[in-house]
This record gives structure tokens, C-alpha cells and sequence, in this order.
């Protein structure tokens, strides 16, 4: 008995959509790298909005300091950068997506 025989049986009858990388398929494996780079840049991109947020506030708290003012702006700039790298990130993967003629529907 395979140790996730029974975690391929919940997967596989979940409902939940997509391929289970417990199948073995041909595209389990694409599968399982599609979802990480989903998630990962997700992340990054919901972190970099907290961070603007977060300098907005710093910005803002710090009542016209030039210290405080200069590191908002600094952690803003920061910030700001992370998100387009998040946002070029998911065009990139979305161009090389089309280029290879990858379908996201069959991962």
C-alpha cells in the first residue's frame, strides 16, 4: 500500500478542480510547479500592497519630520518596486504561458 493511497482518494473525489500530483499523469508535475508560481506571486503582490499601505501611514504619521518623511518615501519607493516586479513577474509567466503553447485549463 502506498502511503498517500488514501489522500489521492480525498483528492481526487474533493471536487476541487485541477490535477492531483498524486495521480502520475503527464501533467501532474506542471500542475504542482503552476500552483507554486500562482501562490508565490500572489503573495509578493499582497505583501507589496500591505507595504504601500503601510508607508502611506508612516507618510502620513509622520507630521512633517524630514527624517520620518525621508524613510517613508524610501520604504514607498521600495515598495512600489516589489509590486511592479510582482506584476511583471505574472506577464512574464503569462507571455511564456502563450509561447509554448501551455494551456492553463489542462493544469
Amino acid at each position: 500500500m502506498h502511503p498517500f493511497d488514501n489522500l489521492q482518494l480525498v483528492i481526487g473525489n474533493s471536487g476541487i478542480g485541477g490535477v492531483s500530483p498524486f495521480i502520475g499523469d503527464s501533467y501532474s508535475l506542471y500542475s504542482v510547479i503552476y500552483l507554486g508560481v500562482n501562490v508565490v506571486i500572489v503573495l509578493a503582490i499582497g505583501i507589496s500592497l500591505i507595504a504601500i499601505a503601510y508607508s502611506f501611514l508612516k507618510f502620513i504619521m509622520s507630521q512633517g519630520d524630514p527624517k520620518a518623511v525621508q524613510e517613508a518615501k524610501t520604504s514607498l519607493t521600495w515598495a512600489v518596486i516589489a509590486f511592479l516586479i510582482g506584476v511583471f513577474t505574472f506577464t512574464i509567466k503569462t507571455i511564456v504561458m502563450k509561447l509554448f503553447g501551455i494551456n492553463s485549463a489542462i493544469l
